[in-house]
């Protein structure tokens, strides 16, 4: 494989510049709370969103909803794009050796995966994905099981596809999210669903499985033969001490024959809007059905375009020492929502400490609140536009994900609303 520090030209002789050993991201391009941007000018849906006045409000509509960061990606990628972009010629393109080296090249890094080229799968979404793997592996009508709450366009893919949806609900302990395994083994047992769409780090939970966890989990569905799609699209964002455990790392060579993994740069180096992702699949036969039955739906050829190609292969490149430094931010911002909240507002439950993702995931319950109460209470008189639980499912009734991956002053003045608002209410 290509190391970083390795020039070369690729994606039709674009060079992209990189990073020499041993140098930071704050050494190269100046630290990233230097390059927070102005927002007012963004053309990014949570941000144009946000400028619409509400009820003749004059404060500004503070976006923490979507899951994307509020963040400059790698300045790199800026750069290769733009060098691409200026020759003024965008026909048809392919995806280059070079990209796949690449992404393996990163997971390999990161995650010690040893990837082929010809098991990783360029795709355009991680959720076109997951409704094909349905497709391929399910039966019409067939059982598909989440752990919720859970990111809300899986009970779409899951309805769009004549597909029944089972809950394996997570539960809370020790402060944190855990697995119900009897639980979730009872469900397989009985119902017997055909697939089982794991998401790790889990959105909106934040938790990040362990080693132990997930091989308990992958066990039970194979003594069951439950296929397994692994939503692994966070697997960067995770914070020390915990470290991500893929199922690729499980090294099982019966679970490969039931297994796809589904990985993006969008939430890694906030590159959403290019809509791309790679999806890893180890065995022959399951890639060759996967494949198969993205033909069939027609979306053969029509993976990421050399915009997407681009960001991604420069971003993997390069990106390291960015993806450190916002990580660190991310992680100083965990620390004080979770010091303002534990201070002034200990009524809101949040988790024990931050594993994975950039999400708040709060518990307005003993308040009291109804759903619209909540929604309201954040939207209209706080001026906060969050995710309500209730969308995870009905588990994540009284709960608001909240994005924290923006500045610490809008952080800031999101919790000064809230600690505002919610001292007028009693518990």
């Amino acid at each position: 494989m290509i190391s970083e520090n390795n020039q070369q030209n690729s994606l039709s002789d674009v060079t992209y510049p990189l990073y020499e050993n041993g140098y930071s991201y704050t050494e190269v391009n100046g630290n990233i709370r230097d390059r927070l941007p102005v927002f007012d000018d963004i053309l990014s849906l949570k941000w144009q969103r946000s400028l619409a006045d509400r009820n003749g409000d004059t404060r500004k509509l503070l976006p923490l909803w979507i899951a994307d960061m509020d963040f400059e990606t790698v300045p790199t990628v800026k750069e290769a794009l733009q060098k691409r972009i200026s020759t003024g010629i965008y026909g048809y393109s392919y995806i280059p050796e070079s990209y796949k080296e690449a992404v393996a090249d990163w997971f390999k890094n990161r995650f010690h995966h040893s990837l082929l080229s010809r098991e990783i799968i360029p795709f355009t979404g991680v959720i076109p994905a997951i409704n094909a793997a349905i497709y391929a592996f399910t039966r019409p009508r067939a059982n598909v099981l989440l752990q919720t709450p859970v990111y809300h366009p899986f009970f779409k893919a899951i309805a769009s596809t004549g597909r029944t949806l089972l809950k394996s609900p997570l539960v809370r302990k020790n402060n944190r999210y855990e697995i119900d395994f009897v639980g979730f083994e009872k469900v397989i047992r009985e119902q017997r669903p055909e697939l089982f769409v794991l998401c790790n780090p889990q959105n909106p939970t934040g938790r990040v499985f362990s080693r132990e966890e997930l091989q308990r989990l992958t066990d039970i569905c194979l003594r069951y033969r439950v296929f397994i799609v692994a939503d692994e699209i966070h697997s960067d964002i995770v914070f020390k001490p915990t470290e991500f455990t893929s199922t690729l790392n499980l090294n099982n060579e019966e679970l490969s024959r039931h297994l796809i993994v589904c990985t993006s740069t969008s939430k890694t180096f906030n590159l959403a809007g290019l809509a791309s992702a790679n999806i890893f699949i180890k065995d022959t036969l399951v890639r060759k059905r996967f494949l198969e039955t993205v033909e069939k739906l027609g979306q053969q050829g029509h993976g990421p375009g050399f915009i997407q190609t681009i960001a991604a292969e420069t971003a993997y490149r390069t990106g390291k020492y960015w993806l450190r430094e916002t990580l660190s931010y991310i992680q100083e911002n965990f620390a004080y929502a979770y010091k303002r909240l534990d201070e002034e507002l200990p009524h809101v439950w949040h988790s024990e400490k931050p594993e994975g993702t950039y999400f708040l995931w709060l518990d307005f319950s003993r308040y009291g609140f109804s759903n619209r109460e909540l929604e309201n209470l954040l939207l209209v008189r706080c001026r906060i536009q969050a995710n309500q639980g209730y969308i995870f499912g009905e588990e994540g009734s009284g709960f608001v994900r909240i994005n924290i991956a923006c500045p610490r002053s809008i952080l800031k003045e999101a919790l000064d609303r809230l600690v505002e608002e919610l001292k007028n209410y009693r518990v």
